[in-house]
C-alpha cells in the first residue's frame, strides 16, 4: 500500500489496520482516530503531492439514475474510440503491429503453437542464422524459417481457393495465406520485431511459393 500513488480509505474499525493505513497515508493522531468513525459516503484521501491525508465526501451513486450493471455492448461502444486510438496496446505480440491482418488468424494458429515437433522444427530453422551468419546465406536461412511457418499455417486437406494441395504435417487450415504463416512466426519469436523482419518474411514466402 505504501507504494501506491493514490490511496482511498473508508471506515476502518480494526486498530491494527487503522495504524497501518494511517502510516501509509501520513495521518496525524486525530485523523487516525476519525478513520474509525467515518460515516457512509466519506473517505480518507492521500496522493503524491499532499503533505498528509485529507477527508472527502463521495457523491452518492445508487439511486441517482445510474444502472447497477452496464451492458457489455454499451461498454464496448464507449471504449471503441479509445481502442482504435491505442490499437497497438491490445495486440498480443510485438510482431502483430506489422501484420496485414492483426489477429485474423490467431484462433486457428494459436493451438498449432502447442505442437512440440513443429516448435522444435522452427527452433532448428531459426538456428540457421547462427550456423550461417554470412549475408550470402540470408535468403536460404529465411526460407528454412518460412517453410516451417507455412506448414503451420497450411491446410491438412485440399481446400479450393485456400490450399489446393495437401501439405504433409499441415495444421491451421490457411495454406497460402501470408499472414497466417506470419502469425505462427510472431507466436514463436520472443524478441522485438522490426519492419526488416516482416519484409524478409514476406519476400521469403514469395520465393517459397515460386519454388
Amino acid at each position: 500500500m505504501r507504494n501506491t500513488n493514490l490511496k482511498l480509505a473508508h471506515m476502518v474499525l480494526d486498530s491494527r489496520d487503522r495504524e497501518t493505513i494511517a502510516g501509509a497515508m501520513i495521518m496525524d493522531e486525530e485523523q487516525k482516530t476519525y478513520l474509525g468513525k467515518l460515516p457512509v459516503g466519506q473517505a480518507a484521501l492521500f496522493m503524491t503531492g499532499y503533505e498528509k491525508a485529507t477527508f472527502i465526501q463521495v457523491p452518492a451513486a445508487k439511486g441517482g439514475g445510474y444502472v447497477e450493471r452496464v451492458p457489455d455492448e454499451a461498454l464496448e461502444r464507449h471504449m471503441q474510440p479509445f481502442r482504435q486510438a491505442h490499437a497497438a496496446a491490445y495486440l498480443p505480440f510485438d510482431g502483430c503491429r506489422l501484420c496485414g491482418s492483426p489477429c485474423g488468424y490467431r484462433q486457428a494458429v494459436e493451438p498449432v503453437t502447442l505442437d512440440k515437433a513443429l516448435h522444435a522444427g522452427f527452433q532448428e530453422a531459426l538456428l540457421a542464422f547462427d550456423r550461417r551468419p554470412d549475408p550470402a546465406y540470408n535468403e536460404q536461412n529465411w526460407l528454412e524459417v518460412v517453410h516451417v511457418c507455412a506448414i503451420a499455417a497450411a491446410c491438412p486437406e485440399p481446400v479450393e481457393g485456400a490450399c489446393p494441395e495437401p501439405v504433409e504435417g499441415a495444421q491451421a487450415g490457411h495454406g497460402g495465406r501470408v499472414d497466417a504463416a506470419y502469425c505462427y512466426f510472431v507466436h514463436e519469436i520472443d524478441f522485438p520485431f522490426t519492419q526488416y523482419m516482416r519484409d524478409q518474411f514476406v519476400a521469403a514466402i514469395g520465393r517459397l511459393g515460386d519454388g
